[in-house]
């Protein structure tokens, strides 16, 4: 952009833009053992969207957004759309049999899937 910007002659020199040294990659991710410790001391309601968070990846806005209709428990999937997600980009998130096993036992299944509140 600012080789455009000089040639076009909107800036007269480039200016020297020195970079950050970019962090460490992340260690230490939980194991699905202490994953399962953890998820047993949480509140119930706070069960399910921990459970897709750790398991799918999702953001957590993303997540909080899902409603009843995006949800296929036959073909455990959740279906996010365009306007629901960082990138503008639909795309389908496979569940895990502990996630569906939850989202079946919920009642009703109305709104919003994922209870964010907190205790």
């Amino acid at each position: 952009m600012l080789t455009i910007a000089k040639r076009t002659r909107k800036i007269h020199d480039i200016p020297f833009i020195e970079f950050l040294k970019e962090p460490p990659a992340r260690k230490g991710f939980l194991t699905v053992e202490k994953f399962e410790e953890l998820i047993a001391l949480l509140p119930t309601h706070l069960r399910p969207l921990v459970t897709l968070l750790y398991y799918c990846g999702t953001r957590i806005g993303e997540a909080l957004q899902i409603e009843w209709s995006q949800v296929n428990l036959d073909e455990r999937t959740i279906r996010l759309e365009e306007e629901q997600t960082k990138t503008g980009e639909a795309r389908v998130l496979p569940l895990p049999p502990s996630l569906v096993m939850m989202l079946a036992e919920v009642e009703p299944k109305s709104g919003r899937v994922f209870d964010g509140t907190k205790i």
